[in-house]
């Protein structure tokens, strides 16, 4: 993401949240040297959800270029949060970016695929109205299906079901 990010220019802040190892600290700020001497990438350390969501709320665009996850949590706060979401095909990812519609929730790229991401990168943040659609497929998929009612419901059924077989 430092890599690919790097390189635009209309990048003016990149936000990494969580712990982060010093050495791999050090590292991604060796990457952001190259513009602007790094002063673009900041990081945050470890936060409280609601710091996270805090961030979420004032970023146009949340990014999560993980080799690896099973259902990410980060990915719902997003959405819930109206951030357009940028993702690797890792996990469930794929499923929760998809829309019920046909209308994709966010951008979902394969991993370790720095162009693609730029790519991604560069076409959301040059795209308000884009980023501002997806963020609202976003909080609505979210509604729909993640939201604590709408499991609740989904957990009836599944039992629901197992009651029936059984009989």
């Amino acid at each position: 993401l430092v890599k690919a990010c790097s390189s635009i220019d209309g990048v003016r802040e990149l936000v990494l949240a969580g712990p982060c190892e010093d050495a791999i600290k050090t590292e991604l700020q060796s990457l952001a040297a190259v513009r602007d001497k790094g002063a673009w990438l900041s990081f945050t350390g470890e936060l409280l959800l609601t710091e996270v969501l805090e961030h979420m709320a004032d970023s146009p665009v949340m990014v999560l270029p993980s080799y690896t996850e099973g259902f990410p949590m980060v990915v719902l706060e997003a959405m819930a949060m109206g951030c357009a979401v940028i993702s690797t095909s890792v996990g469930a990812v794929p499923q929760m970016l998809a829309g019920d519609d046909g209308l994709d929730c966010g951008i979902v790229i394969p991993p370790q695929e720095t162009e693609i991401l730029k790519t991604s990168v560069e076409r959301l943040m040059g795209n308000p109205a884009l980023r501002q659609e997806l963020g609202t497929r976003g909080q609505q998929k979210v509604l729909a299906h993640y939201a604590i009612d709408s499991v609740v419901k989904q957990y009836e059924a599944v039992w629901n079901q197992c009651l029936q077989a059984q009989s």
